[in-house]
Formats: C-alpha cells, sequence, structure tokens
C-alpha cells in the first residue's frame, strides 16, 4: 500500500493512503502528528497525554513576533486564552502573552491563573485548538509569520 505526504501550497497537503488522498491544511497536518504520536507511544505499551501534545503544539507561539503575536491575541477568545495559560507550563511564553494583550485583559487572566477549579480537559484541548486554528489561518492568509532558524528576508 502507498503512503505519503506532499505538500501541494502553503497551506496544502496531501495525504496519501492506498488509493485515498486527504487533503490537509497546517492544523490538521500538526493534529495528525500528535495523533501519530499518541498511536506510536500506546503501541510501545506507553501512554501519551493527548492534552500536552495541545500543550506542545500551542508552543508554536513563541515563534511569532509580538506584533504578530499581538494580532493573533486580538482575534481569539479571552476565555480559549485563559484556558491555554493555566495548562501551559512555560513561564516564559505565559509572560510574553500577558505582556501582549492589553491591561485589562491581562489584569482579568492574571486573576483567572490563581484560581484552583479543575479545566475539563476537552474544554481545554478545544480552546487550545481554537487558538492554534485562528494562527494557522492568518498565517495562511500571509497576516503572521511563524519565524524560524531557516526564515529567511531577501
Amino acid at each position: 500500500m502507498k503512503v505519503g505526504i506532499k505538500k501541494v501550497h502553503e497551506d496544502e497537503w496531501w495525504v496519501e493512503a492506498g488509493c485515498a488522498i486527504i487533503r490537509l491544511n497546517y492544523f490538521q497536518v500538526e493534529l495528525l502528528n500528535i495523533v501519530l504520536k499518541q498511536a506510536v507511544s500506546l503501541e510501545e505499551g506507553g501512554r501519551y497525554d493527548l492534552l500536552k501534545g495541545f500543550v506542545q503544539l500551542s508552543q508554536k507561539l513563541k515563534l511569532l513576533s509580538d506584533e504578530d503575536l499581538q494580532l493573533l491575541l486580538r482575534q481569539i477568545d479571552d476565555r480559549d486564552l485563559g484556558h491555554l495559560l493555566r495548562v501551559l507550563d512555560d513561564e516564559v511564553l505565559k509572560a510574553r502573552i500577558l505582556r501582549n494583550v492589553g491591561p485589562l485583559v491581562a489584569k482579568q487572566l492574571k486573576q483567572d491563573l490563581e484560581q484552583d477549579a479543575p479545566l475539563d480537559e476537552e474544554v481545554v484541548k478545544r480552546s487550545i485548538e481554537r487558538i492554534m486554528r485562528r494562527a494557522f489561518e492568518l498565517e495562511g492568509q500571509g497576516k503572521i509569520e511563524f519565524q524560524t532558524e531557516v526564515t529567511e528576508y531577501i
């Protein structure tokens, strides 16, 4: 059986398995990567924390400039952002996010972070999904850019 993945456009990949071809966008490719890691871990007798995979995906926010991060933060729900911040264990990224939202939102988010109420894992995963989908949509539209060590400008 033929299996493969091919990048077709900036935000489009084709995943081929046998005679089936599935079109995926950037977020879906990242989600597929998380699911594959989970499958490998389970096959090896381990346990894979799906929420942890979603939190790792949110680490891509580090690759945004402050201006791009601000543009994204203006377009996402504050509750979704609060859920992400509560499960995020990267204090540097947390502080950077709080620095790049408005002062009133930052104050509210800091108060939310002090709450000890348990979070529903599914709600948190959906929140992270909405944030990252929006980030990848904005990148696909050319409005923001995830900058890596291989990003070059001419």
